[in-house]
């Protein structure tokens, strides 16, 4: 009779099961629904700058794959902070070798609460050299310390104890901030929020960022001036352009060397005219240092040209502007370069301390 009873039991427990593993797995489909209905309402990682945060003071704007083409790139990304250049890391093995595209966005610039986020595009491919891996990238967040995985909106994240945190957009772009802007990052791709080519004041700016004859320049800046950075730049002995310029906009594009364009928007004609004599004074001061005389300054910043141009609606320009310009041939920058290391490894001589590799 218990076993009679068992099996009549046995039916009962078996239709349980069964609702349970149609249950699982009707929200496992709900779930794989949901995200193949996020990746299709997700905007595109070709506008690195579209997927920023707005209420932004500045935004660099990087065409890496651009920036390749220049000889001297490498030497160039050699003289980055080494901080910059581990962030760097998390998402790169190199950033000239396995980066495609970065914009950076910065914010509370010249204060103590001053705050950096980026998105870095990798060079799509299946090698360790092309695009980015979950992986790879939370092992390099792991190095800067104890770190927590997550997920946010079907979007994989890892962060650090001190809020730093490091979301993988999809399986080539990945972004890094502070807890909150990363999140917000997360639902500006996901298209539920507007990003910084929505913030009306710094997209206007970028968009003065001188451009190339062909092609589009390998870096472009926008830059608002807030009091913090202005105080800061006083104190550096550098007001030429910070102390009272609206905006700053400046473009490098490369080539057989480098072209720098810059565009800082004035609300008096007269003090675009005062600035840019300062500029082209402190140049002729320059060449009377010892350290730059050992760099043939003179050589280098004799191509600078400062030009101050009136309001003019027709143009585009709204306020006075003082428009610069500079250009340094592919040999005068590998020289300059090579001056610079030697010039480094003289004062760390003196210093006492050892010499950096190159």
């Amino acid at each position: 009779m218990k076993i009679l009873a068992k099996h009549r039991r046995f039916p009962g427990r078996f239709l349980w099961l069964m609702a349970w593993l149609s249950l699982l797995a009707a929200v496992g489909c709900d779930r794989s629904n949901v995200r193949s209905d996020l990746d299709r309402r997700s905007r595109s990682d070709e506008d690195l700058v579209a997927l920023l945060p707005r209420g932004l003071e500045a935004v660099l704007d990087v065409d890496v794959a651009g920036l390749r083409k220049l000889d001297a790139a490498a030497e160039l990304v050699g003289f980055l902070p080494e901080r910059m250049l581990g962030r760097l890391a998390i998402a790169s093995e190199g950033p000239l070798r396995s980066l495609d595209a970065l914009a950076v966005g910065m914010l509370g610039m010249g204060s103590s609460d001053a705050d950096v986020v980026w998105i870095a595009r990798g060079i799509p491919g299946p090698g360790p050299e092309g695009g980015v891996y979950r992986e790879r990238v939370f092992a390099e967040v792991r190095k800067l310390g104890a770190a927590t995985e997550a997920e946010y909106h079907g979007r994989p994240l890892i962060e650090t104890q001190d809020g730093q945190t490091v979301a993988i957009l999809n399986e080539r772009t990945v972004a890094y901030g502070n807890r909150q802007t990363v999140r917000q990052i997360v639902d500006i791709f996901r298209g539920d929020e507007e990003g910084a080519r929505k913030q009306a004041d710094l997209a206007a700016v970028l968009a003065k960022a001188p451009r190339a004859k062909t092609g589009r320049p390998a870096i472009m800046l926008g830059l608002l001036l807030p009091p913090p950075l202005r105080d800061r730049l006083r104190q550096l002995g550098l007001p030429e352009l910070g102390t009272d310029a609206e905006y700053l906009a400046a473009s490098l594009a490369v080539g057989d060397g480098i072209d720098l364009g810059v565009v800082a928007g004035f609300q008096k004609l007269s003090v675009a005219e005062e600035a840019g004599r300062q500029l082209q004074a402190r140049a002729v001061a320059l060449k009377q240092r010892p350290a730059l005389m050992f760099l043939g300054v003179e050589r280098y910043v004799q191509p600078l040209v400062a030009v101050a141009v009136p309001a003019l609606a027709a143009k585009g320009r709204q306020t006075p502007e003082l428009h610069l310009a500079y250009r340094l041939p592919g040999d005068a920058l590998t020289e300059l370069l090579s001056r610079l290391v030697r010039l480094q490894q003289m004062q760390q001589k003196l210093q006492g301390k050892p010499a950096e590799k190159q």
